[in-house]
């Protein structure tokens, strides 16, 4: 998860603990730390991103873009969570390639309705990310 909120760091990572996500779950404060990360040797096992639009140094438009145009990235879902409910922001990240596109709610029982929706498609239902999770090596 990439937002420059720690705030909404924390909550959704408490949703997704919630819901019973047992997987890690790395956060950054800003797009070019998480795009390190990613291209790093830690980063290849990672299967989804959460990334939010309005952030520092390098915004999620240019981050989307960068992951969905990167051989080694490519494959990696991206889930747009932004405040931004604007048609331009939502029509340019499904552009950029964005896998859906979610705007953040103002209550933590929404959070982790978003965060238990998540966790069933793109984990327990996904077949490219349950094949990508079954290839990373335990540790």
């Amino acid at each position: 998860m990439a937002d420059d909120d720690t705030d909404d760091l924390e909550l959704m990572e408490s949703a997704f603990r919630e819901v019973g996500f047992k997987s890690p779950i790395k956060t950054f404060t800003d797009g070019s730390s998480m795009l390190d990360y990613l291209l790093s040797d830690d980063g290849k096992s990672a299967s989804l991103v959460l990334l939010d639009l309005n952030m520092p140094k390098q915004n999620g438009k240019f981050i989307l873009n960068k992951i969905k145009h990167h051989p080694e990235l490519a494959h990696i879902a991206v889930i747009v969570y932004s405040t931004s409910s604007a048609q331009q922001d939502i029509l340019e990240a499904y552009q950029l390639g964005c896998n859906a596109y979610v705007v953040k709610p103002n209550c933590y029982n929404e959070i982790k309705k978003i965060a238990s929706g998540i966790k069933k498609l793109w984990f327990d239902t996904s077949l490219l990310l349950r094949f990508r999770l079954s290839l990373t090596p335990a540790t």
